[in-house]
């Protein structure tokens, strides 16, 4: 398997573990000091910090689909256009798009993700 098909199985089954709400498959998906970054919260740092952050995500969805839409591939990394559709516990259903970086190790794990989208956006379905 060459970089760039590596890369995307690595993206593919990035969205996939998270649709499947599968905190420890989407964790071994990174490289143990990986990064990860989203839209108003403090950059998370290894395994620990990614499996609160992820488990902070289960506690208000009871259906998360994340599907990527476009992968533009780079070198070592890919960004990534994707789009969500969310269930929340009490039933409503939310959607939400954005752009996520991902840079990859010489192992095809995830070394650094960061994800631009609208956390008020958000906010506003889930209140509104």
């Amino acid at each position: 398997m060459n970089g760039n098909d590596r890369i995307r199985k690595t993206v593919s089954a990035y969205f996939s573990t998270l649709s499947a709400m599968d905190v420890e498959a989407w964790l071994a998906l990174f490289a143990s000091d990986g990064t990860g970054h989203d839209p108003g919260i403090p950059l998370l740092v290894g395994h620990d910090q990614l499996r609160s952050y992820f488990n902070g995500l289960l506690v208000h969805f009871s259906a998360f689909s994340a599907a990527h839409e476009e992968i533009f591939l780079c070198d070592s990394g890919a960004a990534v256009r994707w789009r969500v559709r969310a269930t929340t516990k009490s039933g409503t259903t939310v959607e939400f798009a954005g752009i996520e970086v991902f840079e990859m190790n010489g192992g095809g794990q995830i070394q650094r993700a960061r994800a631009y989208w609208d956390p008020a956006g958000l906010g506003a379905q889930l209140s509104g």
